[in-house]
């Protein structure tokens, strides 16, 4: 029933008398009290089923074929089809709405559906709406809608604190610490926080005009931006103090992460290293292939990474790809509990090679399983594991997570600080050089 909860709460906001049909929905059909004597009990009325009832029984058909075929685990035909019994009878029967589907508690039931067939341990299989999906599709694989611009208001117009790399707005040579006056003739002063994100973030194609004082040259230009679509920056570089050690801050993957990786290690230049930090704490992971990438310039080419078993197809293995930046230089993971996914594959394969020092105050999420998303013919989504993952070397990348070769203790605050310490006393010279 918590999973119910937070299925509700997560991606659905309901009117009031939607609300109470969904509270029904949830305590009738997805209730903990439908065990399988009740479903049992279960037949098919008489007579043929009305018309209304059939596109939410197709979408109910559509998830329940779609996780059948690839779900990762079985998926039980006997609760898929009492659970649409006591759907069409508890719920169905009782909606007024008859010429066209309520979307929302379409929705809400195809939702418990896969609440019911997916295995309890499992939090990433879940049914999206279509509004919802859009925003995940974007958080997952790493791009954004906009015009690249974000900042603060002040008192003498919105200050520009970051301007992304692959945006129109830095092509146009917009820069971080330039102050926009005017957007699109009003004055910035004038306008609420959110219509100023309403302007950031326009419908695709869209053109903003922008009026920017810079700080620098002491001038005021005019500018026309396009909203367009991109992928964002996924890592920071954190100064350490220390000549030679780097330490860059990857808060996600997507497909720009490599190349953003080798531009970091051009500009420190690849001689001039002498450890490398990355941090991948919190890092939730992203697409696998990103970090097959980025396992590239660390690994020699060729080298076996991770293989996939997935349902009715023989297992298929990923290995390092050709880089034409490579770094053989000492290297430390840092990892947590909310280091997942693809986090888990790259600590994974470097702890197993030596590769890296891994260190952390606990073990990853224990989620690197092959996950994939589904786009349904209304626009909802259905995000799903359909594999499990493995090791070069056979050892499974399960819920046990990646153990860290050096824990780090839950009261330490800052780690960064706990690192660049334990690297300054020389505390870390053997256990960096037992990994690389």
């Amino acid at each position: 029933m918590k999973n119910i909860c937070v299925f509700l709460k997560k991606y659905f906001s309901l009117g009031k008398r939607r609300f109470i049909l969904a509270a029904l929905l949830v305590n009738i059909v997805g209730g903990s009290f439908l065990s399988f004597s009740a479903l049992n009990s279960f037949h098919q009325p008489s007579g043929e089923t009305p018309d209304y009832y059939k596109p939410y029984l197709k979408l109910l058909k559509e998830v329940y074929t779609l996780m059948d075929k690839n779900y990762y685990k079985p998926v039980s035909e006997k609760v898929y089809k009492a659970f649409v019994e006591k759907y069409k009878q508890c719920i169905l029967s009782k909606l007024r709405e008859k010429k066209k589907m309520v979307n929302k508690i379409a929705y809400i039931g195809a939702g418990l559906l896969v609440n019911k067939l997916r295995d309890p341990e499992d939090t990433f299989t879940n049914f999206i709406p279509p509004k919802k999906a859009k925003k995940y599709s974007q958080k997952v694989y790493g791009y954004e809608n906009g015009i690249g611009i974000s900042g603060y208001l002040t008192e003498k117009g919105y200050v520009i604190d970051h301007v992304q790399i692959r945006s129109d707005a830095y092509q146009k040579g917009i820069k971080s610490g330039d102050i926009i006056l005017k957007i699109d003739d009003h004055p910035v002063t004038s306008l609420t926080k959110e219509e100023i994100k309403g302007y950031l973030y326009p419908p695709l194609g869209t053109t903003v005009k922008l009026e920017i004082f810079s700080p620098p040259k002491k001038t005021t230009s005019v500018y026309k931006v396009l909203c367009k679509k991109y992928f964002i920056e996924t890592i920071k570089n954190i100064p350490t103090g220390m000549p030679g050690v780097y330490y860059l801050k990857i808060k996600s993957f997507n497909r720009k992460t490599a190349d953003d990786l080798k531009d970091y290690i051009r500009r420190f230049g690849e001689n001039n290293i002498d450890l490398l930090i990355i941090d991948l704490t919190d890092n939730p992971g992203g697409p696998p292939l990103a970090v097959v990438e980025l396992s590239g310039i660390f690994l020699p080419p060729k080298t076996k990474m991770v293989y996939y078993e997935k349902k009715n197809i023989p297992k298929f293995g990923l290995v390092a790809p050709p880089s034409d930046v490579h770094y053989d230089g000492a290297l430390i993971i840092l990892v947590n509990k909310k280091s997942g996914s693809a986090s888990e594959i790259l600590a994974g394969i470097f702890k197993a090679y030596h590769r890296a020092l891994i260190m952390g105050k606990s073990s990853t999420a224990g989620f690197a399983f092959l996950k994939t998303t589904f786009t349904l013919e209304n626009g909802c989504m259905l995000t799903m594991i359909v594999g499990k993952a493995y090791l070069f070397n056979g050892t499974p990348l399960d819920r046990r997570g990646v153990v860290p070769d050096y824990t780090i203790s839950n009261d330490v605050k800052d780690i960064a600080k706990y690192v660049f310490d334990k690297i300054k006393s020389g505390e870390l010279d053997s256990w960096v050089s037992r990994h690389q």
